[in-house]
């Protein structure tokens, strides 16, 4: 994981993420999320951080939310 790159899209897209900002991404709930980085708490109260996968494509991990 390239956790320079993650940072940038946490500080540009954040939480006040509004449609167009998003890098193309998939998002994926994934239990180990906290062990790739610091999540960022979304406005629906999600978590969850961005990561790039061995090909470059963006990954969006989510926090799995507590039911």
């Amino acid at each position: 994981m390239d956790t320079a790159r993650s940072a940038r899209y946490t500080a540009e897209y954040g939480s006040n993420k509004t449609l167009g900002q998003q890098p193309a991404h998939i998002a994926i709930e994934h239990d180990g999320t906290e062990s790739h980085g610091p999540l960022v708490k979304h406005r629906d109260c999600t978590e969850s951080i961005y990561i790039d996968d061995c090909e470059g494509k963006t990954l969006e991990l989510m926090k799995p939310v507590k039911k």
